[in-house]
C-alpha cells in the first residue's frame, strides 16, 4: 500500500508522539509499503538534512506555512494551505492518509483524504485537554476550555473510519465523550534494543560517577512531567542511600528551574541532568542501562514511549497511578504503581526498589518479559491489517 502519515509532531522536533511515528513508519516499509510523512516545514537552521533513523526509502513534505511555538522549542504550527500539500503528494497517489495530530497538519491529511477519496486513519496521542498541558497555550485553564479541547478532539477523530488508541486510557475517553468512529487499541510498539558489552556500560557508568544503584528518567523536561516531585522524593530517597543517584536526560522549560531546585536540596550533588540526547543514540548506545530503575510522576501520559523503551532494557519501571500509566506498569510484575502527585508514596517506591535486590530483579525480569507484548513487527502487522481493512471499505472521511 501507499502510506501518507500527516502529523504536527516529527523530527527536529522530537517527542514520544514524533518517535513512534518514526518507527512505525520504518516498519510498514520493512513490511513492503510505501510510506511518506509531512511535517510542519522546521526553521531554517533545524532543517538539516535527513531524518537520523529514518528509512531512506520514506520520503518527508514540509508544510509551507510555519510559525514556532512559544512553549515547545523546534516544534512548529501549521497554517493549513492545502493545495501545497496537495501537489506535493499528487504523484504520490495514497491509497491511505493516516494522520496523528489534530493540528494544522492533521487538517491537511483530512482534507487531503477527502479530496482524494481515500480512506482517513487516525491515532489519538496526546491528552491536550488536561491542566497540565493547557497551561503551554494562550488559553484560559478553565473547565470551559477543557471540555471545548474535548469537543474538538472529538470531533476532529470522529471524521475518521478508525482511530487507533495507544491506551485504554485514551480508548476509554473518545467513547465517554462521544466518539462515534471505530475506535482500536494498539501499541505505539518499541524496537528490540542491541545491547552493548556489559563491561563497556560499567566503564562508562564509572566514568560518569554512576556506580551505585541509579534511578533513571528519559523524557521532555517541562511542567506537565512532574519532575519537581521525582527530585523531592529522591532527596528522601538519599537520606538513607548514600550511593543512590538520579540521572535526568532530555531537555525542555523547566531545565533551568530543575537545575535550581537540585542546587537547594539535599543531596542534590547526586542529581545529574545530562540535557537531550537524539534517540537514535539513546537505544544503539544503550543509555537506558545507566540507569537500574526507571522512574517517572507524570499524571497526563496516554502510552510514553520512554516507559517502553524502558521495559526493553529490562529496567523496573515506578510510576503514578493515573491515565495510561497503569497498562504499562502492572504492579509487583514489572515495577510499583504510586499515588498521582505523593511524594511520600514515590519515596517509599523507590526506598524499596533500592532495599530489596530480589525485588529489583523480580521487576527487571518483568519487563524484559511484558516489553514483548509491544514489539513493534506485531504493532505494524496489526496496522497494515487495520490499512486493508479501511482501504476494502472505500469509505472517506466525513
Amino acid at each position: 500500500m501507499r502510506i501518507s502519515i500527516f502529523s504536527d509532531s516529527f523530527h527536529p522536533y522530537i517527542s514520544g508522539v514524533s518517535i513512534a511515528i518514526l518507527q512505525q513508519a520504518n516498519a510498514l516499509v520493512d513490511r513492503g509499503h510505501e510510506v511518506s510523512i509531512v511535517r510542519p516545514r522546521p526553521s531554517r537552521k533545524d532543517k538539516d538534512g535527513p531524518v537520523p533513523d529514518l528509512h531512506p526509502e520514506i520520503r518527508v513534505f514540509d508544510t509551507p506555512i510555519t510559525i514556532p511555538h512559544r512553549a515547545f522549542a523546534r516544534l512548529r504550527l501549521t497554517f493549513p494551505t492545502f493545495f501545497s500539500t496537495w501537489r506535493k503528494i499528487r504523484g504520490i497517489e495514497p491509497d491511505l492518509i493516516h494522520v496523528h495530530t489534530e493540528f494544522g497538519t492533521g487538517w491537511e491529511g483530512l482534507a487531503l483524504a477527502r479530496i482524494r477519496r481515500v480512506p482517513l486513519v487516525g491515532t489519538f496521542h496526546t491528552f491536550f485537554a488536561e491542566p497540565e498541558y493547557l497551561q503551554h497555550f494562550p488559553v484560559p485553564n478553565t473547565r470551559w476550555t477543557r471540555n471545548l479541547l474535548w469537543r474538538y478532539s472529538v470531533g476532529f477523530y470522529n471524521r475518521c473510519q478508525t482511530v487507533v488508541t495507544p491506551s485504554q486510557a485514551v480508548y476509554r475517553s473518545l467513547e465517554e465523550r462521544g466518539a462515534k468512529c471505530k475506535l482500536v487499541n494498539v501499541s505505539n510498539g518499541i524496537r528490540t534494543p542491541v545491547l552493548r558489552p556489559e563491561e563497556e556500560v560499567r566503564a562508562w557508568r564509572r566514568e560518569l560517577g554512576l556506580e551505585g544503584p541509579t534511578f533513571l528518567y528519559v523524557g521532555r523536561v517541562s511542567q506537565e512531567k512532574s519532575l519537581e516531585l521525582v527530585l523531592q522524593a529522591f532527596s528522601r530517597v538519599a537520606d538513607a542511600s548514600p550511593d543512590a543517584r538520579l540521572l535526568v536526560i532530555g531537555s525542555g522549560p523547566q531545565e533551568e528551574e530543575l537545575r535550581e531546585l537540585a542546587a537547594e536540596l539535599p543531596h542534590g550533588d547526586r542529581i545529574q541532568l545530562a540535557g537531550a540526547v537524539p534517540n537514535h543514540e539513546l537505544l544503539s548506545r544503550n543509555y537506558h542501562r545507566l540507569g537500574d530503575v526507571f522512574v517517572t510522576a507524570s499524571t497526563t501520559e496516554n502510552q510514553p514511549i520512554s516507559l517502553l523503551e524502558a521495559m526493553a532494557f529490562g529496567l523496573p519501571l515506578i510510576g503514578p497511578r493515573a491515565k495510561g500509566i497503569p497498562e504499562l506498569i502492572l504492579d509487583g510484575e514489572n515495577g510499583a504503581l504510586v499515588e498521582p502527585k505523593d511524594e511520600a508514596s514515590l519515596a517509599e517506591a523507590m526506598q524499596r526498589v533500592l532495599a530489596e535486590p530480589d525485588y529489583r530483579d523480580h521487576l527487571a525480569a518483568g519487563a524484559r518479559r511484558l516489553a514483548a507484548d509491544h514489539d513493534l513487527g506485531r504493532v505494524a502487522a496489526t496496522l497494515e491489517g487495520l490499512y486493508e481493512e479501511a482501504v476494502q471499505s472505500r469509505a472517506v472521511p466525513r
